[in-house]
């Protein structure tokens, strides 16, 4: 009898064995390292302790996927940004030493209960629209990063939120329902933070298509509510338009991440978005030329956008109270190079006496802006040239210049420029 349970536990034994291969071999591990060289000049922009910063910079995505069965799959990515050296620049800003970050960690549940519903439950990147409102919980200065606190901060590579995200896919109609945990607070005390998401998009035809959503952002005394529609189409070949407006509503004005209460106000503010682009397939390069025009009011809260009206103003401004006018150029060099420029104009919705680059009470490193109550924000012109070196290896270079308007004070005038190298491969 001993023997015979002996041959049956080295059976149960191999079996599990082979199980346990069977699922190392659904495992996939893949990502990207980004290398950079980083230049930023004059970003106080004459005003303030001025300096230059400069560094080179890595940052290490790192994707491990597990396929347990068709419709069961686990996901994490890990996050390692640093700034070379580390430690403390001569200008006395913080520099990154870098630590690894949880970048993502998510369970997906296809056909859930027999539905044509996807879960994703836990860490996992989450864009609403075009980003307006909610695309990257580390929008520019604010959230947790290893270069949280530098010249570089807008750069972070980590962009998931917590939270829990349903997808209903009833062709042509897709609708997403999410809860994103943003905040826990006293858990004997109802002051977590949380964002509520009602998302549905339909496929008008080939050509077009429509998104109709809702974000409530639901603070301690304190809630944010926004309403919008994103429109993308095609009405003839090689053309393609899009249109966004949102409207926000606080029930307090002015409310930043505080959840203190607050006088009794409400406000109300609106955001629009529109875009055009052509491609010239006729020409000597294959080349696009497109226009955008961006709105957004003067208490406006951001929220987690990943709105860029331009690199260098996206880097000095939170995105809100300004109104963008950009013209941008691209063209394919070659089957492996390809040049893109970009002009914006900016100027103010509302005239302000100082200007801060503070995105929701987490304060940037270039500090704020004195003003003249007038509305001409500035120009600024971005030129990006693009090697791919092979399919997994690219090459970048960017260069930026944001010169300002009359809306700065004499004392902070002076014009910003920024040059970044970057070297992406994937695997």
């Amino acid at each position: 009898m001993s023997k015979k349970l002996t041959v049956l536990v080295a059976i149960l034994a191999v079996s599990f064995l082979g199980t346990a291969f069977a699922a190392v071999e659904n495992v996939k591990v893949g990502g990207k390292i980004d290398m950079y060289a980083l230049s930023r000049s004059d970003f106080h922009l004459g005003g303030g302790t001025d300096y230059d910063a400069s560094a080179l910079a890595s940052i290490l995505k790192l994707s491990i996927s597990a396929d347990l069965t068709e419709d069961v799959s686990a996901n994490t990515v890990l996050f390692h940004e640093r700034i070379w050296g580390g430690g403390t620049s001569a200008s006395g800003t913080p520099t990154a030493s870098g630590n690894m970050l949880l970048g993502g960690l998510w369970i997906t549940l296809k056909n859930f209960l027999d539905y044509p519903l996807t879960l994703k439950i836990g860490k996992q990147g989450v864009k609403i629209g075009s980003g307006l409102i909610v695309a990257d919980p580390n929008t520019n200065y604010k959230g947790a990063s290893n270069f949280a606190g530098t010249a570089f901060s807008d750069l972070c590579g980590a962009k998931t939120f917590e939270g829990i995200m349903a997808t209903l896919d009833y062709s042509p109609l897709v609708l997403n329902l999410g809860l994103i945990k943003n905040s826990e607070g006293d858990e004997y005390d109802s002051d977590d933070r949380d964002i509520y998401i009602l998302d549905a998009n339909y496929e008008v035809d080939e050509t077009t298509s429509a998104e109709l959503y809702y974000i409530l952002d639901d603070r301690k005394k304190a809630d944010i509510g926004n309403i919008g529609v994103r429109v993308v189409s095609s009405p003839v070949e090689n053309l393609i338009l899009t249109g966004e407006i949102a409207y926000q509503y606080q029930r307090y004005a002015n409310v930043g991440f505080s959840s203190a209460p607050r006088t009794d106000k409400h406000s109300s503010d609106l955001a629009i978005l529109a875009s055009a682009t052509y491609k010239l397939t006729d020409t000597w390069v294959p080349m696009s030329i497109g226009l955008d025009y961006i709105r957004i009011s003067d208490k406006w809260d951001p929220m987690y956008e990943e709105i860029t009206p331009a690199d260098i103003a996206n880097a000095l401004f939170k995105n809100s109270n300004y109104q963008a006018i950009c013209v941008n150029l691209g063209a394919d060099l070659t089957d492996d190079v390809s040049l893109s420029l970009r002009y914006a104009n900016l100027r103010l919705v509302g005239k302000v006496s100082t200007l801060s680059g503070d995105t929701n009470s987490v304060t940037q490193p270039w500090g704020g802006y004195t003003m003249d109550q007038e509305k001409d924000l500035g120009n600024e012109i971005d030129l990006h040239l693009t090697y791919n070196y092979t399919e997994d290896v690219q090459f970048s270079l960017m260069y930026g210049y944001f010169n300002p308007g009359d809306a700065f004070n004499d004392s902070n005038d002076d014009s910003a420029s920024q040059v970044i190298g970057k070297m992406k491969i994937t695997f």
